[in-house]
């Protein structure tokens, strides 16, 4: 009996296509637990979560009429155990080849009295929303094996897949969208015709003998008291948090270029921002899967020395982005290039820097699970989730990206950096100088930006 395939869409192709040797195209999620791991019950337990979510297990195959996603078998899925504690780097290499392995791996690290998981999958196979749905499932069957609580499960419709592209979009829906995307094209123009900058001066990392690439990455953490002070500074300027932090960002890039003499003032530093797509009932019950889009914002050095103006800046673009719905273009440029013809099928590195650095939100981590306990950490079985750190990809001339999340109150921030092209203490600046930039708004009196 043949498996059954599926087709990839548009944000699938693109991740398929962005993948390289020297570039894997593979999310991650580490989670850090006190208590010893139930092996049985958790290789029991990650299998019926397998078997729920086929695309995390899943390959791609070419066609006469295209490549197509291959549901495997739950134990295709590999499971790595370790006795000793995880290295700095987590992984010595992120490469997840598609056309030959499924789309995700498993190390586990046990310790005496604790345990640390990684879980790296590959991007056309899952977003950052859909890979915390798919293993809180599998922290609530790994409960209810092994303390025999009875958790109900969502609801979700492996069936739904063919829809995962549609976005919530009818074709009068469509229609009816035109003029409201119409407003995007001055943006894509501008896209096209800008060329930013990277952190660091660089040349990508060749196919040709690629050096591997970890998940290296640095993280600090915004304490309890110190994140109702953030939020309460972004209220002021009748900003979001978000948007505060894409500041931070913005003028800790601009700051890092110009210690190290490679800025000047005309530059431009693009910003990626995932947004997630997920607004229907339908994509509620969809197996894990991308659903998500990205939006982009560029600003010059200029633009940066003037802080109100810089935030004020970003809120009413971003405003603009969800009134009109823009992030549907991205979603429509990649549709129209995949259907265009390829001008090799040899994968090439680009050598022209496209983004400089991705800022993706992934909320709050868990923070609707009845596993939760009253001080927000969620507990299952016989263990209590510590701490959780989830890593975007990085990309040729990308070798920066910052994921935002909450859990157990503290506001945490992970940068994920390219050691090969990014130097460690030289990423530690970078984020250092993030935090700083946020920790000004809360000092910034609400008076000095007009939003």
């Amino acid at each position: 009996m043949s498996s059954p395939t599926l087709p990839l869409s548009a944000f699938e192709h693109l991740m398929v296509a962005q993948d390289s040797p020297a570039y894997p195209c593979v999310v991650y999620c580490k989670m850090q637990f006190r208590g010893r791991i139930d092996r049985e019950a958790f290789t029991r337990s990650l299998a019926e979560m397998l078997d729920r979510h086929p695309l995390l297990r899943s390959r791609v195959q070419r066609f006469s009429s295209g490549i197509r996603w291959i549901h495997e078998t739950s134990d295709r899925v590999p499971v790595v155990w370790e006795s000793q504690p995880l290295s700095e780097d987590w992984v010595s290499d992120s490469r997840l080849d598609l056309y030959r392995e499924v789309g995700m791996k498993v190390f586990v690290h046990e310790l005496p009295d604790t345990c640390t998981l990684v879980f790296q999958g590959h991007h056309a196979c899952v977003d950052g929303v859909g890979f915390q749905a798919a293993l809180h499932d599998l922290w609530l069957l790994y409960d209810s094996r092994v303390r025999g609580a009875q958790w109900q499960l969502p609801e979700y419709d492996p069936s739904l897949l063919p829809a995962r592209n549609r976005f919530g979009m009818t074709v009068w829906k469509a229609i009816a969208a035109i003029p409201k995307q119409a407003v995007g094209l001055l943006g894509v123009r501008q896209y096209l015709m800008r060329e930013p900058v990277p952190v660091l001066p660089h040349d990508p990392i060749s196919n040709t003998d690629p050096l591997p690439l970890p998940a290296s990455c640095h993280v600090v953490r915004f304490n309890a008291a110190t994140v109702p002070k953030l939020r309460l500074a972004a209220a002021k300027h009748q900003v979001t948090l978000n948007e505060m932090l894409a500041s931070a960002v913005f003028e800790a890039i601009a700051s890092f270029r110009h210690r190290r003499g490679h800025q000047t003032r005309d530059e431009w530093i693009r910003m990626m921002i995932p947004v997630n797509m997920r607004t229907t009932e339908e994509d509620a019950r969809q197996t894990a899967c991308n659903i998500v889009s990205s939006v982009f914002l560029d600003r010059t050095p200029t633009h940066i020395e003037d802080r109100p103006g810089l935030l004020a800046g970003i809120h009413e673009e971003m405003e603009l982005i969800k009134r009109n719905r823009l992030s549907l273009i991205f979603i429509a440029s990649i549709w129209v290039k995949k259907h265009l013809p390829a001008p090799s099928a040899t994968k090439s590195i680009p050598r022209r820097c496209e983004t400089t650095v991705v800022v993706t939100n992934v909320g709050r981590v868990f923070s609707k699970s009845p596993l939760r306990s009253q001080d927000g950490y969620l507990q299952t079985g016989n263990l209590v989730l510590d701490d959780i750190i989830m890593l975007a990809p990085v990309t040729p001339l990308l070798s920066a990206a910052f994921t935002i999340s909450e859990y157990a109150g503290e506001l945490i921030l992970a940068l994920r950096y390219d050691k090969r092209t990014l130097p460690s203490e030289d990423a530690l600046d970078l984020l250092e100088l993030v935090v700083e930039g946020s920790n000004r708004w809360i000092e910034s009196p609400a008076d000095s930006t007009e939003v």
